[in-house]
């Protein structure tokens, strides 16, 4: 750790949770000043512009999120994330048509904005 006294992040969302676990690294405190009430169960956020909508977690964040909180994605699948097949379960519209679905092995791990944010939040 460096000399570094302090940081102030400001946003306690999911950008703000990720900044201040990456400069508690260098600073020998963090703090998050967020205007939201602290999250108790999985509600929409006011202060989370896409608070309803479904959240993808695909491969690369979801390796970057276990590099930096070991065992997150066992919290979001025991607490009701759920994975699919992207190739096979995904109905996509591309570029004026519908993309052919095959088992292409590939996972991505959905839920709501709500329960990522009261995961994090309990984080």
């Amino acid at each position: 750790m460096t000399e570094k006294n302090k940081v102030i992040i400001i946003g306690g969302g999911i950008a703000g949770k990720l900044a201040a676990r990456v400069l508690s690294e260098h600073f020998k405190e963090v703090i998050i000043l967020e205007k939201d009430s602290k999250i108790l169960e999985p509600t929409p956020r006011e202060g989370a512009r896409q608070g309803e909508h479904l959240h993808a977690l695909l491969h690369a964040g979801q390796y970057g999120l276990e590099v930096l909180f070991p065992g997150i994605t066992a919290k979001f699948y025991g607490s009701g994330a759920i994975k699919i097949n992207s190739t096979m379960d995904l109905l996509w519209f591309h570029h004026g048509g519908w993309k052919l679905r095959y088992d292409g092995g590939y996972t991505t791990t959905l839920q709501t904005r709500p329960h990522l944010n009261t995961i994090w939040s309990n984080t």
